[in-house]
């Protein structure tokens, strides 16, 4: 694990334990994918928001625990990674738009499904030009 800060090492930690037993459609553990994209994002930010992505769909951590423990930039971006139960995905992708910190998360997590065979190129270009747009 390429560790930038303390920031950066406690969300490691709390992932790699808050996701532990959570498995994707395909069996394969969250944690894993997670640290895929987390891999792949560059800024301390963009690394600790990957990591912490998944805990309020989950219900692993509130959105004040994220205030509390990382601060308001994490906690607005990871709120806006959050999909939202009645919205469509290209709602959801024109929301992320407006936060930079999760349009760059989304674009990392993108370019993993691409390398990783999930989505085509099409449709990544397709979704990069709703977020860069």
């Amino acid at each position: 694990m390429n560790r930038t800060s303390k920031k950066v090492e406690k969300a490691y930690e709390l992932a790699k334990e808050y996701y532990k037993d959570i498995l994707l459609d395909d069996g394969s553990k969250y944690f894993d994918y997670v640290e895929n994209v987390y891999n792949i994002s560059r800024s301390e930010n963009e690394k600790i928001v990957t990591l912490l992505m998944g805990t309020i769909k989950y219900n692993i951590l509130t959105p004040h625990d994220l205030l509390f423990n990382f601060g308001p930039t994490v906690r607005d971006a990871v709120i806006t990674l959050t999909p939202l139960a009645d919205e469509s995905y290209p709602d959801y992708l024109l929301r992320i738009k407006t936060n930079p910190i999760s349009r760059a998360v989304k674009i990392a997590e993108n370019s993993y499904l691409v390398n990783k065979n999930d989505i085509s190129k099409e449709e990544f270009d397709k979704q990069l030009d709703v977020l860069i747009s």
